[in-house]
């Protein structure tokens, strides 16, 4: 999809209703972010909200207007001057117990901005927000239930109408009667959608974005953050949405603002619906994943005794996966956000974005194709581990390093208990602290918290390749540590090599008024033994067998992670070259160099479409696509004298197996 093929014009206007909202207002992000104006209804003034994009996007890139409801045509015809697109994602559903009072307004609203649109002949597409609840209830551990684009809660509708206002009811009763009555208006209001395009044949396409349970960043404070805000009160001690909201299937609210961007503006969909359904998680998993990232909080609720998981089917998600691969000039992810990921960028974000410095010797980070193609056809083959780092590869290491099977994280906690205070004693007065990588958000936090409670000034340097991944972990790095004003916080863009050029030059950090450089390496596992990081180190491991299972390619996370570089080739190369399934990704421990080697391997004799010359690769072919250094402290020590740094202080955990390292420049 090229800027002169897109459904609507690029840099034209589009119009979002109920633009405050948790959804809405991540939408609207992604349209700017993709080169769009828009027009954001609301139903009375929003300045928080104008001001919120003028600073990211500057001014009249969003506007808003005043529209207090969906009941008269005209006015919202009114709205819709010079629009090219609607996307309808309003939908403020009263809570009652009245059918007759909300589903018929739901049906009426919905209809009305149809028929607004089709009175405008600027407006080319529409795009309604659905709910997994127009599709099905959840039902835990019931197999056998198979979605299709052609499925509607019935069940829902006849449950909500059937329902005795007079009955007595508890709690419990009177949500699921809500729910039904929710799950209705859902239901009933984007079929009478359907039902009115195919009966009016208006100019405008209709698509629609039937979102599962959304979690994810909520973009301001003033955002209520509707399902987020439960995970959020959980972490208050507030539970009571284990008992009212069963097993789902999650996804992340910024997938779904790209789908509705796809939606939008990609001329293959067309009167579609896309199933915005990433996997099914319970509060179980939920609460594991808020204990890993705050094992300090005490109020988190007990989690459910088997409560179940929704089994059901859902057979056009793999077509919203295949949009996401599809539209990398719109989107930057290649599938569906993973939901510890999402968690851990979403529980504790700051409104303020970090400073990031961009010390890139060149705005074109590295030509990875290139890099791609000339390891494809040397004599010796590999991939560059780059392939690895994008977003969404970031983010799959983080799902996989929170995963069970990644001991060291297990490992890292219980060095971090024993010994934070003593690695805190032993820095300098004042420091710049570097992560080579913006690192995971319980380790820093841990190292500067308890540097923060000595009083220690310091500033945290993050590098990284991402920009998004690191405004992302910083901004929830920043919420830990916003009462410790003795600690600053920066992202720096760019390559190892990069902060090797920066670091050289002393006004760099004299700026700061920082006399003393440390690396304090806290247990990142997965770093790459290459020269240009070599005051990265790594650590040693005695204990093989774990050190497998932790990286064993054959296990989910890991090999999500893992064959991810071959998804990352396909979008540069621009096309399939890669097809995974035809792929093995096997590993070998080299016991003389103490590193783990990942390979690349086809099953089958393989052509890769590369161009004008093919690149034939036979079966079992080796591609060398990561190594992964686990050194022991001797290897430790004469690396970092090849690289003026001597080994300070080693911390070690009790079987002595893995070790944080500080170092100091001679």
């Amino acid at each position: 999809m090229t800027r002169t093929t897109l459904a609507l014009p690029f840099g034209s206007l589009i119009l979002v209703t109920g633009a405050n909202g948790y959804i809405a207002s991540q939408v609207i992000n992604e349209l700017l972010r993709s080169g769009y104006r828009v027009r954001g209804t609301v139903r009375d003034e929003k300045p928080w909200l104008d001001q919120f994009f003028a600073e990211i996007y500057g001014r009249n890139k969003f506007t808003t207007c005043i529209l207090s409801g969906f009941d008269d045509v005209g006015l919202i015809k009114h709205a819709l001057d010079g629009v090219d697109g609607v996307l309808h994602l309003a939908g403020d559903i009263p809570i009652t117990d009245c059918p007759q009072n909300v589903i018929p307004l739901s049906i009426c609203s919905t209809v009305n901005v149809l028929k607004a649109a089709s009175l405008q002949r600027s407006v080319r597409r529409v795009i309604l927000g659905s709910s997994s609840m127009a599709v099905y209830t959840s039902m835990p551990n019931q197999e056998g239930i198979q979605i299709t684009e052609h499925t509607w809660n019935d069940e829902a509708v006849r449950e909500a109408w059937a329902c005795d206002q007079s009955a007595p009811s508890n709690d419990a009763l009177q949500w699921k009667r809500r729910l039904a009555i929710y799950a209705a208006c859902k239901t009933e209001a984007e079929r009478a959608a359907w039902n009115w395009v195919k009966k009016h044949r208006p100019l405008f396409e209709l698509n629609v974005v039937v979102a599962s349970y959304t979690v994810g960043k909520i973009l301001h404070q003033e955002i209520s953050g509707s399902t987020m805000r439960w995970v959020k009160d959980l972490l208050e001690g507030k539970g009571e949405v284990i008992s009212l909201v069963p097993p789902k299937w999650f996804v992340d609210v910024e997938d779904v603002a790209r789908l509705y961007t796809i939606a939008a503006l990609d001329p293959a969909v067309r009167m579609e619906r896309v199933f915005a359904f990433a996997e099914p998680h319970n509060w179980t998993d939920i609460l594991q994943y808020l204990r890993c990232l705050r094992p300090e909080n005490n109020r988190l609720p007990a989690a459910p005794e088997r409560e179940g998981r929704d089994y059901a089917e859902i057979l056009p998600r793999k077509r919203a996966e295949e949009l996401l691969f599809k539209c990398p000039s719109i989107v930057t992810e290649i599938e569906f956000d993973p939901l510890p990921t999402l968690i851990m960028g979403s529980i504790s974000t700051d409104c303020n974005a970090p400073v990031l410095l961009d010390i890139r010797k060149s705005a074109e980070l590295l030509n990875l194709r290139d890099f791609v193609l000339l390891g494809l056809r040397a004599e010796t083959k590999t991939l560059p581990s780059l392939l690895l780092w994008d977003d969404q590869g970031l983010k799959n290491f983080n799902e996989w390093t929170m995963s069970p099977d990644y001991y060291p994280r297990a490992r890292e906690l219980e060095i971090l208990d024993t010994y934070k205070y003593d690695m805190a004693q032993e820095l300098p007065e004042k420091f710049a602290m570097i992560e080579l990588g913006c690192g995971n958000l319980y380790k820093t936090a841990c190292i500067l918290t308890a540097l923060a409670q000595k009083g220690r000034e310091a500033h945290y340097h993050a590098l990284d390749v991402s920009a998004e991944a690191l405004s992302n972990s910083l901004n929830a790095l920043k919420a830990h540590i916003k009462d410790h004003p003795t600690i600053r916080v920066t992202g720096i863009i760019g390559t190892y090599e990069d902060c090797v050029d920066w670091l050289t030059n002393s006004a760099a950090l004299d700026q700061w008024g920082i006399s003393h450089v440390n690396f304090l390496w806290v247990g990142n596992t997965v770093a790459k033994r290459q020269l240009e990081a070599s005051a990265l180190l790594g650590n040693f491991v005695k204990l093989a067998r774990l050190l497998i299972n932790a990286y064993n390619p054959d296990r989910k996370p890991a090999r999500t992670f893992m064959l991810h570089p071959l998804y990352h080739a396909n979008l540069l190369l621009g096309h399939k070259a890669f097809h995974v399934q035809d792929w093995d990704c096997t590993l070998v421990y080299d016991t003389t160099e103490n590193e783990l080697l990942f390979w690349y391997s086809p099953k089958l004799h393989v052509t890769l479409d590369v161009g004008q010359h093919p690149i034939h690769l036979p079966k079992a072919t080796k591609i060398l696509f990561w190594r992964s250094g686990k050194w022991t402290p001797a290897q430790v020590e004469r690396v970092a004298l090849d690289a003026a740094f001597n080994v300070q202080y080693l911390w070690k955990d009790e079987l002595g197996g893995y070790c944080f390292y500080l170092l100091d420049n001679m």
